[in-house]
């Protein structure tokens, strides 16, 4: 919210001042998603590399998925496409012991990630299955990148090691159903270190917030301003 003075010079009076309020609304963010968001929300869509689809519009995030590692040499040259101004983050990427690739092959796709957004300065969306630790070690590797850790469920050990870390998590639609997720949010997530998402769920965003709010114990607005802030923060350097 901001005031700003303003003179009416078709006025016959003296140039009097008006004071205008203007509101600045606060938009939602959504943090990952597979779908472009409507008016009013910032949503940082998923670009899979190697999918064919079009580029999506910005603010996207670009990355191999764990699930796309079977096809490692094919996709070796997208790396190329990582260098593109107009993307804000890589991934979503990680490790994933249930499908793609072995994990050898997914651990040296996921490091070669890895560094490419060090070398450009980017955080990176995580997708971590059943490979938490491995994940955390090689995060490690690279101190300077921040990670956003997507559909998040881990247990509250593993939350306090990743916000030590200096890392965040984003809950979405199965991580708000989950009453550990819940209990490791409420327990040692600090606000400026959340983010909500909708993934590849059809649950609109707003809906999204409602639930993480009243599971939270955080107002709305309060919510919504903060993550917006953490968005400036970790995208923007604001």
């Amino acid at each position: 919210m901001f005031l700003f003075e303003c003179k009416d010079r078709n006025s016959d009076l003296d140039y009097k001042p008006f004071i205008y309020l203007c509101i600045a609304m606060t938009p939602y963010v959504n943090i990952h998603s597979h779908r472009e968001g409507g008016p009013g929300t910032i949503t940082v869509v998923s670009y899979r590399l190697g999918s064919g689809a079009p580029t999506p519009p910005a603010p996207f995030s670009a990355g191999i998925h764990p699930w796309d590692t079977a096809a490692a040499i094919d996709l070796c040259p997208e790396y190329d496409y990582l260098k593109r101004a107009d993307i804000i983050a890589v991934g979503e990427i990680g490790l994933d012991r249930l499908k793609g690739a072995d994990i050898d092959c997914q651990r040296e796709i996921f490091a070669a990630q890895l560094e490419i957004a060090a070398r450009r300065g980017l955080p990176v969306i995580i997708h971590c299955v059943r490979a938490f630790g491995e994940v955390a070690a090689l995060l490690k590797q690279f101190p300077s990148v921040r990670a956003v850790f997507h559909g998040y469920t881990g247990s509250v050990e593993q939350t306090v090691q990743l916000i030590l870390s200096g890392h965040y998590v984003s809950l979405g639609e199965v991580s708000l159903r989950s009453a550990k997720t819940i209990r490791a949010a409420k327990a040692v997530v600090p606000p400026e270190r959340l983010f909500l998402e909708t993934d590849d769920s059809l649950t609109a965003i707003e809906k999204i917030y409602d639930t993480a709010s009243r599971e939270l114990g955080i107002p709305p607005e309060r919510l919504k301003e903060q993550i917006y802030s953490n968005y400036q923060t970790l995208f923007e350097g604001k």
